[in-house]
């Protein structure tokens, strides 16, 4: 799923984004790329632990908006999740994960996409002219902004790519290819504090994109419940056929439930679905998830995602039943 953003806004990102790719020749502001400290510092996972994630809002996610979705649910995020597309420019959004990471080592989780934007023929920055080179001095220029703030920081590129609506989406032998270069830049570069994400969509095939064991840390999956969805039923299948083909620790990426009743939702079906989730990934050994929490028009119809009082309530009560999974925090490699 992707941010809708009115076009006045999206014009002006451009514009910024223009600007910021002129600005990824010069050097950066002098700050050493120390790979001794960033060695490590990829986020683990553990059978008995699972991160509390969550998608706040469109554009970038702010402390005011981390505290309410904190207070609401009584529980601290372990990460945020924010989408970053290339026509933002590639200047590493370094204040985000600063500010999250002040509040209480939160981790950005960060999803970037190759486009502006403008729907799924949006060619602007494309898997062929990634695969090119055209974009190496700005990945370059991102990495290298990563390297430096060397905290953890989760980053899954070209998400949902085995859908149909992303213009990265269809073609798996220029995704993988596209993906290699940019760990490869990233790895070069020291922004070895990079835990990479392949994304998935619960719904598709997907064995065809997948970079290999050498380029991905975790695995990540998405998918949306309505109707009389549970978590099983949207969950079991992709995750039993994840674990049979690769050993990577898997997290649910983004998932919600619609509870608007003229699309066939359910308050009810909402709050057990809620409630479901944190036990779910305790029972399957799933390492965290996010959930999507912005209510939004999407192909005309109002979509209820986001979580009212007594969904908040039932998420709460459901974290509480099992809190010993979420009182670690996130985890590196140098915690042991």
């Amino acid at each position: 799923m992707f941010p809708i953003i009115p076009a006045a806004i999206v014009a002006s990102l451009l514009i910024g984004g223009c600007a910021a790719q002129k600005e990824k020749k010069e050097s950066p502001a002098e700050e050493k790329i120390d790979r001794k400290r960033n060695d490590g510092q990829k986020i683990t996972a553990s059978d008995d632990n699972i991160y509390n994630g969550a998608f706040l809002q469109d554009g970038k996610p702010t402390l005011k908006s981390v505290i309410k979705y904190e207070k609401s649910t009584r529980e601290p995020l372990d990460f945020v999740v924010f989408f970053h597309a290339f026509a933002l420019g590639f200047a590493f959004p370094r204040d985000i994960c600063e500010m999250l990471y002040k509040h209480h080592k939160t981790a950005a989780f960060i999803k970037l996409e190759p486009w502006t934007w403008r729907g799924g023929e949006d060619i602007t920055y494309s898997l062929d002219k990634i695969n090119s080179g055209l974009f190496d001095d700005g990945i370059e220029y991102f990495a290298q902004g990563a390297a430096k703030w060397r905290k953890p920081v989760f980053i899954a590129f070209g998400h949902e790519m085995n859908g149909t609506w992303y213009p990265w989406a269809g073609n798996p032998g220029n995704y993988v290819l596209a993906f290699k270069r940019i760990v490869d830049i990233f790895n070069k570069t020291g922004a070895t504090n990079v835990t990479w994400v392949w994304n998935i969509d619960a719904r598709f095939d997907f064995k065809d994109y997948y970079p290999g064991d050498k380029y991905v840390d975790f695995i990540a999956v998405d998918n949306y419940g309505s109707s009389h969805d549970t978590v099983s039923q949207l969950f079991d299948n992709i995750i039993t056929a994840l674990r049979t083909i690769y050993k990577k620790p898997v997290i649910i990426g983004e998932t919600s439930y619609d509870g608007n009743t003229r699309n066939g939702g359910s308050q009810a079906y909402k709050q057990r679905y809620v409630k479901d989730l944190p036990k779910y990934c305790k029972n399957k050994k799933i390492s965290g998830f996010v959930w999507f929490n912005l209510d939004k028009v999407e192909e005309g119809r109002f979509k209820q995602w986001s979580l009212g009082w007594r969904y908040r309530n039932a998420l709460k009560d459901s974290i509480n039943s099992i809190q010993t999974c979420f009182d670690k925090g996130i985890k590196t490699q140098s915690d042991g």
